[in-house]
């Protein structure tokens, strides 16, 4: 009985540690058990959370598999296509919606890209169940399983009706607008925010005597051409930093001259482009340019007739005195000196008698030379009428002025004019003035010169007499 009870006493601890690693297994399993239900848990909710945004999703999603037969579809398929999940299911999307609006061509070439294993992207026109048809936006992409195997095909398809219609009209009006480009009287260039072209047409090229680059340039940068331009004016630097000025301003300028290097005058108006409502936001810059050489041109004849006198070729009386009023308002501002002269030749009417009004004529346009090879570039000789001249001599002192008369009352007593082979001497009288900062006007000054040019008549002609 002893015996009994030592070896019971021996084998009692080794049952506990059986026992012991029993219920430890059993934990273990039980423990590996509920987490194992807690991940299909967390992966069912995860994969029913997904569903479920797949189902409120405005956009149409389709999962077929590699039959590309549908298994799958979310309620905007429905929306889209007018087809329920139970019609789409074991069904291929070909049988429902294909309109026969694309090539076979089109679609090899869509099965090649995702058999590839590569995503396929674009657009298309498919059927709907009441046999309307709609664009598409279509996105396929293919899904492999663990061992890379090509198992489905994911199908993410957009109605862009709406889009492409907006894009036609878009495009629609582009082309009413850039026909209407072409056909301006004038080089027209519109550019981005980004300094990209938006639109220019053909006379672009034209005015800058350069050909046209292959190909749209919508959406190349503008440098090149901003450059181009640059180079024809006559201060590139100054050009290039005008447009940037009027850039960064926003600022609206037109019929800006520009003067070129090859003697052209382009106009140019420079137009900011802003949207239409309450953003008012600033899209880009619109710049037109004109050549407005010819009327230029014109503008100078016209300024030419009204100013100078035609047969000497000096500035006519109201021009002249136009410059001496300019004068007299720097002699008051800088209390600089200036003077005025008047002469009138000695006895012409008997050049005319004698030798003819043709012989005159000459007379009078010798009398011109002769004073332009005395006075110097600021000087300015104008005809007041008749064998009249005055001259206006800009910081000018009253000795200066004085020594310039004689010499050219000297000049013309010694250089008689040659007319057609004989020699016809003539003298002038001449009278001098200073510009004073209380004359009112040109009249005042030039009343002054007359009564100094009276003298000179009074006291025997040909000489020099000072007011």
């Amino acid at each position: 009985m002893q015996r009994l009870d030592q070896l019971l006493a021996a084998r009692l601890p080794l049952s506990l540690l059986g026992l012991g690693c029993t219920l430890a297994a059993y934990l273990y399993f039980r423990r590996a058990g509920q987490h194992e239900r807690s991940l299909r848990h967390r992966a069912e909710a995860r994969r029913h959370l997904l569903e479920s945004a797949l189902n409120a999703s405005a956009t149409a999603v389709v999962i077929t598999g590699t039959d590309a037969r549908i298994e799958w579809a979310n309620p905007a398929f429905t929306t889209l296509t007018g087809y329920g999940l139970s019609e789409a299911v074991g069904r291929m999307p070909k049988e429902l919606v294909r309109s026969g609006q694309q090539s076979r061509e089109f679609y090899e070439s869509m099965w090649n890209t995702i058999l590839s294993g590569a995503v396929w992207r674009g657009e298309l026109v498919n059927r709907r169940k009441d046999g309307s048809l709609y664009d598409e936006a279509l996105t396929i992409t293919p899904v492999r399983d663990e061992q890379g195997t090509l198992t489905h095909f994911i199908a993410i398809k957009e109605d862009i009706t709406a889009t492409r219609a907006a894009r036609k009209d878009l495009q629609a009006a582009y082309a009413r607008l850039q026909t209407v480009v072409d056909h301006f009287p004038g080089a027209v260039i519109m550019e981005d925010m980004q300094g990209q072209i938006t639109l220019l047409n053909d006379k672009v090229f034209d005015l800058m005597n350069m050909p046209r680059p292959p190909g749209n340039l919508a959406g190349a940068s503008i440098k090149s051409l901003t450059l181009a331009a640059g180079k024809l004016s006559l201060d590139p630097t100054t050009f290039a930093q005008r447009l940037d000025m009027l850039r960064e301003r926003a600022q609206t300028v037109y019929g800006e001259e520009l003067a070129h290097r090859d003697g052209r005058w382009i106009e140019r108006d420079f137009i900011p482009i802003r949207s239409t409502g309450s953003t008012d936001a600033l899209l880009g810059f619109l710049r037109v340019y004109r050549d407005v050489s010819a009327r230029k041109q014109q503008e100078k004849a016209l300024w030419l007739l009204a100013t100078t006198d035609p047969l000497t070729g000096v500035r006519n009386r109201r021009a002249f005195l136009d410059k001496v009023d300019a004068e007299l308002v720097r002699v008051r501002r800088y209390r600089n000196n200036a003077a005025l002269m008047m002469l009138d030749l000695d006895y012409f009417k008997r050049v005319n008698d004698l030798h003819g009004h043709a012989a005159g004529d000459a007379m009078l346009c010798h009398v011109v030379t002769l004073a332009h090879s005395l006075l110097r570039a600021s000087d300015l000789i104008g005809r007041l009428g008749g064998e009249e001249f005055a001259i206006l001599l800009p910081a000018t002192g009253l000795a200066g002025a004085l020594e310039l008369a004689e010499r050219l009352r000297s000049t013309l007593e010694n250089t008689p004019l040659v007319y057609q082979n004989r020699d016809i001497g003539a003298t002038t009288s001449i009278g001098v003035s200073l510009m004073q900062a209380d004359d009112s006007n040109a009249e005042m000054i030039l009343a002054r010169a007359d009564s100094a040019l009276y003298a000179a008549k009074h006291n025997g002609r040909n000489r020099v007499e000072q007011a």
